[in-house]
């Protein structure tokens, strides 16, 4: 263990270093008497604990507090002092100093003081090591939480794109498939001329794979819309005779160009189906 003592008093610092070889045998001591030598050795060494009086010849009460916790942000601070005063205490303790603890105490009162500044020691070590992992999770908290944000911001932007793509692309399959329906129907109209039945029920079938490309349009784009959240269901009782009724035509249709007959069976007892009906 390696204790730095800061301490303008050679007389206190000796018999603090004293304290702190009984407490803890085979320890290193090394002392400061101003802050500006504290200042000029955190660059280059840490140590297990610093005490620090709050009357320093260039850094005097809580100022020396802060100017220590700034230049010591990984060191456990426990201050040591002949000065009694709760309220200096208190706002030492907030600022972030481990302990607040009276020299009369400590090195007054022999086994006693060396115990109760053992105690203040370990337990300093464990608050501040548990401070600095605290710290290092909010960091690490704060850093997934940025990473996250932007994954979910270029989420966004991809699902803005493709969204764009797929009103793009069904747009421009909408425009030929209209025309395409348009033309199939001036023709079987007997517009432009007239035709035989082999030709209307071929115009039949280029007008029903129209209408099924149309269909598959609309699929894709009820797709996309629920992927990205922009179409809910909406699920309710319905009445399964009703949902066959509205497409029996459409697809009795396509069953007359395919030369196929479709017929319809609901019975009426059925129990209503939940769903959404579209």
């Amino acid at each position: 263990m390696k204790f730095l003592v800061i301490e303008d008093d050679l007389g206190h610092a000796s018999l603090i270093s004293s304290v702190l070889t009984t407490l803890f045998p085979g320890c290193v001591i090394e002392r400061e008497a101003e802050l500006a030598g504290v200042i000029a050795r955190q660059a280059r060494e840490e140590f297990t604990a610093v005490l620090s009086d709050l009357s320093l010849p260039d850094a005097e009460g809580l100022e020396a507090v802060r100017l220590l916790l700034e230049h010591l942000p990984t060191t456990p601070v426990i201050v040591l002092t002949a000065l009694e005063d709760e309220n200096v205490a208190l706002q030492a303790l907030e600022q972030g100093v481990q302990d607040f603890l009276s020299k009369q105490e400590i090195l007054g009162r022999g086994a006693v003081g060396g115990d109760k500044l053992r105690r203040a020691i370990h337990y300093a070590i464990q608050r501040h090591e548990a401070q600095m992992e605290n710290q290092r999770l909010v960091i690490q908290y704060t850093e997934s939480q940025r990473l996250l944000e932007g994954k979910n911001r270029r989420l966004e932007q991809l699902c803005d794109t493709s969204q764009r793509f797929v009103d793009n692309v069904s747009h421009e399959f909408r425009t030929p498939l209209t025309v395409i329906k348009e033309y199939c129907s001036l023709i079987r109209d007997g517009v432009v001329g007239p035709v035989n039945d082999e030709q209307t029920n071929m115009l039949n079938v280029i007008d029903d794979r129209t209408d099924d490309l149309n269909t598959m349009v609309d699929d894709l784009l009820d797709v996309s819309r629920l992927e990205s959240g922009l179409l809910g269901l909406c699920r309710q009782e319905n009445d399964l005779s009703e949902i066959v009724d509205y497409l029996l035509p459409s697809l009795k249709r396509k069953a007359d160009v395919r030369r196929t007959k479709l017929a319809s069976n609901v019975p009426i007892n059925l129990p209503n189906i939940w769903c959404d009906q579209e």
